[in-house]
């Protein structure tokens, strides 16, 4: 039977540099205030391919679909469910037409592309190919009729060509457990986007499926995270469901009362505050309203946090409704990171503080009430610290053509405030982003040089950028306040920027003229290896100095030490140093909930003792960091050990010389 009418497929593709598809925690398509889903009265059939996977057999990459199937269906408090069938032929290039973007025939296709070409057919054009996608997948759906708002048909390509070299067995289901997730209507969420890609395995699993961009271990996002587990319940919920879970709900505006459109909320047990992070967008359902609902929440108590989509997951990496790209709602006057407080809510950042939170009650089968009102931001003029001056004149690559690999620019401070977001302007030359790398962004303090000094040791994690989320001859913005970091007056500290990827990925950084005599480099090339930083010199003008057009910006002032309303931790945590592998030194990161006596040692692989960080010092409850200095060691492994009142936590760190 012809469908009334039908929306054409709502298809994404992994690109190599980021697992993607479409849209936090919420549904990927909606029509009139409703998520389209499909129906459960049967269960959804899909017809498997009869060809190989590259490298993989048939019989291989048949369990590998059907395992990345059957983790959606698993879930208990879930009705979706599906059935396999087969394919009576092989879909190759040649005939692939009649079986994709088909939504009369009811096969919902999952297509082993084993050589590529139908990747390279499908996006012939559109500036993807075989080369860059691991695969594509999608759910077509009805947009009138009596079957409006549910989906009609479903189809996934998975490209051989990287089955087997590339992508190991276990990484592919990574990805197309993710992508399937996108087939029955899922979308993407952001939830602890701190810990994707800070060089730490060990946190990744509390990264949800559904995250948008690759991780550093992307095979554990291969097992359903609870924001996932609730995403698939609230769109297929068994029967007992929406009597055993709660619902925390509210609408998000600014002070004048007109609505927050595109902020991520996000809820968080304060039983589990890292894996029990459950998430959604204002506006996901009622367009307009700034309203926002997170149902399927186990009972307990909650804090409540807005933030703003991350400026990196636009197009194929978006998250909710308004971020298909850098022009959408959400990065139009975006909301600054903040909790909910209770009658504290004011919009007043002097008053309403950011980190200072209220505990929500969840109760099974009832829905518990969260207003926001966005703090308001610093003026623009306050919250910017600019270092460059003068006609932005030149253009400087990166990697340069004397193989520097990093870029940096000092900045002082006027106030003590947390760092939100840097931004930095490409050239409008279509040779300005080649490749298709990403941009690694990292903040580091200050040490004694010339010219008013230079990076010392990284604060914080990195942040990657995708090439293609990234506009020429325009300033493009990275969100830093997931780092969580605050500057402190007059104290200079350095961003830093380098291009991660293949050879021949670089990018075209503006810089100034260096006309100004008044004012000296404060940007930094690192003279090959990263071993020594040079400033950016005016031969002819020793005092100007060309300087990168890159801007930092400030958030709110802190009050005081005693007012700031620095967060307690949750638990006490022994933390994965940065930077890691490190020569020869690197910070060691630790929360402590409660006040006492630390000890932090480093021992080598043996168990020997190599050095004392902390000797029994106390400590308050809070964030904490100790520097660990590793001249005359070998390059080797060595462990961070940290005890607390008895208590023992240790990480692994790796020195390179």
């Amino acid at each position: 039977m012809m469908p009334w009418s039908l929306s054409k497929f709502a298809t994404g593709a992994i690109i190599l540099t980021a697992i993607s598809v479409a849209r936090a925690g919420g549904p990927l398509n909606v029509i009139n205030g409703q998520p389209v889903k499909y129906r459960t009265t049967q269960p959804i059939v899909y017809h498997l391919d009869k060809g190989s996977l590259g490298l993989f057999l048939n019989s291989v990459a048949r369990n590998l679909a059907s395992s990345c199937f059957q983790e959606w269906e698993d879930v208990p408090t879930a009705t979706i469910s599906f059935r396999l069938d087969s394919m009576t032929v092989d879909i190759t290039v040649d005939n692939y037409l009649n079986y994709l973007d088909n939504t009369n025939d009811g096969l919902n296709p999952i297509v082993f592309d084993s050589d590529g070409r139908i990747i390279d057919a499908y996006f012939s054009g559109r500036g993807l190919s075989s080369a860059n996608v691991i695969g594509f997948a999608g759910s077509s759906y009805f947009v009138g009729g009596p079957n409006m708002g549910f989906y009609a048909e479903g189809q996934a390509v998975l490209n051989g060509t990287m089955a087997g070299t590339l992508f190991s067995e276990a990484q592919f289901k990574a990805s197309f457990v993710h992508e399937f997730g996108h087939f029955i209507g899922l979308d993407h969420t952001q939830i602890n986007a701190i810990y994707a890609s800070d060089g730490n395995t060990a946190n990744d699993q509390f990264l949800p499926t559904m995250y948008p961009t690759s991780t550093d271990d992307d095979t554990q996002l291969a097992t359903l995270n609870p924001d996932d587990i609730i995403s698939v319940s609230r769109l297929y919920p068994d029967a007992s469901f929406a009597s055993t879970t709660g619902t925390i709900s509210g609408s998000l505006t600014r002070p004048d009362l007109s609505p927050v459109r595109g902020a991520v909320v996000v809820a968080i047990n304060v039983a589990d505050s890292l894996m029990g992070q459950y998430s959604t967008v204002t506006d996901y359902l009622q367009q307009g309203t700034g309203a926002y609902a997170i149902s399927g929440l186990p009972p307990g108590i909650y804090w409540v946090k807005i933030e703003p989509v991350r400026t990196s997951f636009t197009g194929g990496s978006s998250v909710g409704p308004y971020a298909d790209d850098l022009s959408g709602l959400s990065f139009i006057n975006p909301v600054s990171t903040e909790y909910y407080n209770g009658a504290g809510e004011s919009g007043d950042p002097l008053t309403d503080v950011a980190t200072a939170r209220e505990g929500v009650p969840v109760t099974a089968g009832t829905s518990s009430t969260a207003n926001f009102v966005a703090n308001n931001a610093a003026p623009l003029g306050d919250a910017a610290i600019l270092q460059y001056h003068g006609a932005l004149a030149y253009v400087f690559r990166l990697p340069s053509e004397y193989d520097d690999l990093k870029y940096a620019v000092r900045f002082t401070p006027g106030r003590t405030a947390p760092l939100l977001k840097v931004d930095f302007r490409l050239s409008g030359s279509p040779l300005a982003v080649q490749g298709t790398g990403s941009l690694k962004v990292s903040v580091f303090s200050d040490k004694a040089g010339s010219f008013g000094g230079i990076p010392n040791i990284q604060q914080g994690p990195s942040l990657t950028v995708p090439f293609a989320s990234l506009t020429t001859g325009a300033f493009n913005n990275v969100d830093l306040s997931s780092m969580n970091l605050t500057m402190t007056n007059g104290v200079n500290f350095h961003v830093v920027f380098e291009v991660v990827g293949a050879a021949g990925d670089t990018l075209q950084f503006i810089g100034d003229d260096g006309a100004n005599p008044t004012s000296r480099s404060s940007s930094y090339y690192d003279a090959g290896s990263g071993l020594q930083w040079y400033n950016f010199q005016d031969e002819l003008n020793w005092n100007a100095g060309y300087n990168l057009a890159v801007r930092a910006y400030l958030g709110d002032a802190v009050l005081s030490a005693g007012s700031s309303g620095m967060l307690t931790p949750d638990r006490t945590q022994l933390m994965q140093n940065y930077p890691n592998p490190f020569n020869p030194a690197t910070v060691i990161p630790f929360r402590l909930a409660r006040s006492g006596v630390v000890s932090l040692e480093v021992r080598d692989m043996l168990g020997r003792d190599v050095a004392t960080v902390l000797d029994r010092r106390d400590y308050p409850a809070g964030e904490h960091q100790a520097t660990f200095n590793a001249v005359g060691l070998p390059s080797g492994t060595y462990f961070a050990r940290l005890v607390i009142d008895g208590q023992v936590q240790v990480v692994r760190m790796l020195l390179l010389r």
